[in-house]
């Protein structure tokens, strides 16, 4: 396939069946939503639901600029012997200051509520359909706070503190 991909045929990223992922590359420059061919099955927004390209590529650049930032200032912390930054994550459940004073946790944490914001934001900007912008909305919520590193032990200081002072019971 690569030889193939070489010559001009197809990309050596083209699954039979499935999209050609090399248009993935460019998809910042020209928004996510153009990568997706519009005959692949199940994965059209339904025809009474829209979302504005302009309005997608606007949370789009906010998410990587916020998430840019966020990465500059963890490697500039970390570069800089015991000088964590402090930052204070607005939500409850990173309220507990083992969320700050682990740079992992921290960074997890703040990487976490940039992508939720990010979705929330998507789900939000839905024009059409008022009942089936209310779902979406309502299963976006749903897997957003099914993903939150305070539910991973692994991914949980607080819990992993817990865990090492009770040893497991």
């Amino acid at each position: 396939a690569a030889a193939k991909a070489a010559a001009g045929g197809a990309s050596p990223f083209a699954m039979g069946g499935m999209p050609d992922f090399s248009q993935w590359l460019q998809a910042p420059a020209s928004g996510w939503a153009s990568c997706w061919p519009a005959s692949a099955p199940g994965m059209k927004l339904p025809e009474q639901l829209t979302l504005s390209p302009q309005r997608l590529t606007e949370i789009q650049g906010r998410f990587i600029q916020d998430a840019t930032q966020l990465w500059n200032r963890s490697l500039e912390a970390a570069t800089q012997a015991g000088s964590a930054a402090e930052v204070s994550l607005k939500d409850r459940r990173f309220a507990a200051p083992s969320w700050q004073q682990h740079p992992l946790a921290s960074f997890q944490a703040q990487m976490y509520l940039i992508g939720a914001r990010a979705l929330s934001e998507m789900a939000d900007s839905l024009e059409g359909d008022r009942k089936l912008k209310e779902r979406v909305r309502f299963g976006v919520q749903q897997f957003v706070d099914a993903s939150a590193p305070s539910n991973f032990l692994a991914l949980n200081p607080e819990a992993q503190a817990k865990a090492l002072e009770t040893q497991g019971q």
